[in-house]
């Protein structure tokens, strides 16, 4: 018997990730080792979900179409302080899927909106979902998940009832906003960064020719090192100030 509910989109906030040369990662996979790693940080953005729901009468869902995952908030109540701890485990969500990320060397480029949106266990529809795929397709360009205006306004709006908290959101030179996500996860990945380094690196010796790849690559080293630059002044401020 057919099911005749009636299916609506509603408004959410949005994020959509995509994994950065997923199609040559796959071609490339002859032993697997590549299809664990993801499974593995889809495992821990399984987990991390989970914990980030706890307590929040939300609906925080997400999905996996094989190289791309997809987010979805939605508050269920018209409380303050549960949005914003809502919105705030979001974006924390989001900075712990690019680290888990960054330390098996996959880089991550996403986009965060508001939108109308509809998803199930099967699939996702509306035109929220057409406008953050066109973040991350056509605007996000370097291994970061921005930011676009309806989003940073709800943000902005958490940012504003919260003084006393700290939102690692960054802005990049030209303009964009996006999850400043090593500086979110504070100094306990160093090493795991530092080693990543080395990878990239290797990469970029790899794809000089490739104008396209040197392009992200270069964004992402520039992104890391300025990290660590950060870290480096902070310490040695800490030992002498």
């Amino acid at each position: 018997m057919p099911n005749n509910e009636r299916l609506n989109t509603s408004k959410h906030l949005i994020a959509y990730l995509d994994i950065l040369g997923g199609k040559k990662m796959i071609l490339e996979d002859n032993l697997d080792n590549k299809l664990n790693d993801v499974n593995e940080i889809y495992t821990c953005t399984k987990n991390i979900i989970e914990t980030a729901k706890q307590g929040l009468p939300c609906v925080l869902d997400w999905k996996i179409f094989s190289d791309n995952i997809l987010l979805t908030l939605k508050p269920e109540i018209n409380d303050n302080e549960v949005n914003d701890r809502a919105i705030c485990n979001f974006i924390a969500v989001l900075a712990f899927i690019q680290m888990k990320a960054l330390e098996r060397n996959i880089l991550l480029r996403g986009g965060v909106t508001v939108g109308e949106i509809y998803s199930n266990e099967t699939f996702a529809w509306g035109k929220g979902l057409l406008k953050v795929i066109d973040l991350e397709e056509n605007k996000a360009e370097f291994p970061r998940i921005i930011i676009d205006d309806e989003a940073k306004m709800a943000i902005d709006t958490v940012i504003s009832r919260n003084t006393d908290k700290t939102f690692n959101i960054g802005i990049d030179m030209d303009g964009w906003l996006f999850v400043d996500y090593l500086l979110h996860w504070g100094y306990a990945h160093i090493p795991q960064i530092q080693k990543h380094l080395n990878f990239v690196n290797g990469e970029l010796l790899k794809n000089q020719r490739n104008t396209n790849v040197m392009q992200k690559l270069l964004w992402h080293n520039n992104y890391c090192l300025t990290y660590l630059n950060k870290v480096a002044q902070f310490q040695y401020g800490g030992v002498n100030g």
